[in-house]
């Protein structure tokens, strides 16, 4: 049986995998060709810590992430209308966050250490913690994405394979197992609506783009080619981003369905995150400032929290809400990396 380090390892290869199945590119050219018309905008910490990140939510209002407390423990965090507030755990263990619907519910999870395997939990809105449940014998659990009827989705580590995961916090001690798919399984998306988005992987190591709902069952998403591997690891509104190849194509990396349209997006860019308008951001491999919107064959360079002095590849991007506004992280003048948000200038 693997142990808790090896675990580790896999689930930050799981993360890498669905968010490079996940990672999309989309732009029409180098990001840097086009205007930068967005303001970057440092968001506070807690008094006494140096250094946090933003993870999703609606960053224009509520937005969930962790930072170091000056003890050097991570702690989730919770933006509300541009303050911040730190949040328990169970316990008081390292954790972090990782989104927060529209009612303030605060989805997050500890972190693994060499006694305790990862866990999902909830923050409510009146700073009540509680955990949900995992399969009986699960070594990883993380949950992904919460809406805002309290579904939530992830994945767990048990019976020797990742299995998509699905919660509610009305009823936080039960869960649903979607199983393995094709060998692992990981959900990482969901829409308002309760669409879920996810990728299977084989024990060759193809991947199939999965969406779906609870009622429906998950089906791969179309119009890609089923002879290369496909991911998919974000949605909102009728959108979907992910990766795979458009028949008759030689190669292949970022998808953009549009329902079941899938367009082919140009491989400088790597997408974490969009709206249900279809507005994406991510960052583009081909400048060194790296962080990027897109939206309509349109590309903005997403300016560094310290300017022309950010270090390079230290910005990143980690969500876009519904009204445009962008969230991440940046490195400031000295280095620290820093939460951050965008909005158009």
């Amino acid at each position: 049986m693997p142990t808790k380090a090896v675990h580790r390892a896999l689930v930050r290869v799981a993360v890498l995998v669905v968010a490079a199945a996940s990672l999309t590119a989309w732009s029409t050219g180098p990001a840097s060709a086009a205007p930068t018309t967005y303001q970057v905008k440092q968001l506070p910490l807690p008094s006494g810590w140096q250094t946090g990140t933003t993870a999703r939510g609606d960053g224009g209002k509520l937005l969930a992430g962790a930072g170091q407390d000056p003890d050097g423990v991570e702690r989730p965090l919770l933006w509300k209308n541009g303050k911040v507030s730190a949040l328990p755990s169970p316990g008081g263990v390292t954790a972090g966050g990782s989104d927060v619907n529209s009612k303030g519910v605060v989805l997050a999870n500890t972190r693994p250490t060499d006694d305790a395997w990862p866990l999902p939990f909830v923050v409510t809105k009146k700073g009540g913690v509680v955990t949900l449940a995992v399969p009986p014998g699960a070594r990883t659990t993380i949950g992904y994405a919460i809406n805002d009827a309290g579904l939530v989705v992830g994945y767990s580590y048990v019976g020797g394979a990742y299995h998509g995961i699905v919660w509610s916090i009305a009823t936080p001690n039960t869960y649903q197992d979607l199983g393995a798919g094709d060998g692992t399984l990981f959900l990482t998306g969901l829409t308002e609506s309760g669409v879920i988005v996810g990728t299977t992987q084989n024990a060759h190591g193809d991947t199939r783009a999965l969406r779906g709902t609870l009622a429906t069952g998950l089906s791969p998403l179309p119009g890609v080619d089923t002879h290369k591997s496909s991911g998919a690891s974000g949605a909102a509104g009728a959108y979907v981003f992910g990766t795979g190849a458009l028949p008759g194509t030689t190669g292949g990396w970022g998808i953009l369905w549009n329902g079941d349209t899938p367009v082919a997006l140009p491989p400088s860019l790597r997408a974490n995150g969009l709206n249900s308008q279809g507005l994406v951001a991510g960052y583009d491999v081909s400048t060194p400032l790296s962080a990027t919107a897109w939206a309509n064959g349109t590309s903005w360079v997403l300016p560094g929290v310290a300017g022309p002095d950010t270090l390079a590849y230290s910005t990143f991007v980690t969500d876009v809400s519904e009204t445009g506004v962008i969230a991440g992280s940046s490195g400031n003048a000295d280095g620290t990396i820093v939460p951050v948000v965008w909005k158009r200038g």
